[in-house]
């Protein structure tokens, strides 16, 4: 026979600050074994009654704005383990992804001419390596930054929408993923 009840343990204020399960009595310890909604940590025991938090505890709209702020502060952290976060480098990739296409352009019309491609000529002659090997280097690294730009985007994206829509704090909360590739 299982014996167990779950146990809701209070401050001396009356607020629930852990649920455990217990075999016996338990100091500042209420059962709540059979009480619907079950009570959770933040909720309040008075008169033998349970309230739950508030939904939120400051101001629903900073609490979102300060939600939102961290998820794209997460969101750019992450970013920038995969790229060069300075003045002027977002500006480059963009145009080595130009000149990329030029690069591309230019092979099917049979008219390679490096210095039509300063950047990516530049790379190449810098590193010793050939402007083929730059232009499928840049090819490569563009693709992978692609796949993972998406799952930033979409995780950030899906993390606003949802703070946007939450009716509590600890949704708000909730919804920030702390987790990121």
């Amino acid at each position: 026979m299982n014996d167990a009840r779950v146990v809701a343990l209070l401050n001396g204020a009356g607020l629930v600050i852990d649920c455990i399960l217990s075999r016996g009595d338990v100091a500042n310890g209420v059962d709540i074994t059979d009480v619907e909604p079950r009570p959770g940590i933040g909720w309040r025991y008075l008169a033998g009654v349970f309230t739950p938090p508030p939904a939120f505890t400051r101001d629903a709209v900073q609490v979102k704005a300060d939600a939102i702020a961290r998820v794209n502060m997460l969101a750019g952290a992450c970013r920038a383990k995969y790229l060069t976060v300075v003045p002027g480098q977002a500006e480059t990739y963009l145009l080595k992804a130009d000149e990329l296409r030029a690069y591309d352009a230019a092979v099917v019309a049979g008219n390679v001419v490096p210095s039509d491609f300063p950047i990516l000529a530049t790379e190449a002659a810098a590193t010793g390596a050939s402007l083929a090997d730059t232009v499928e280097l840049v090819r490569t690294t563009r693709a992978q930054w692609l796949q993972l730009a998406a799952v930033v985007e979409g995780m950030r994206r899906g993390a606003i929408v949802a703070i946007e829509a939450a009716t509590t704090e600890a949704a708000v909360l909730a919804a920030i993923p702390e987790t990121w590739p």
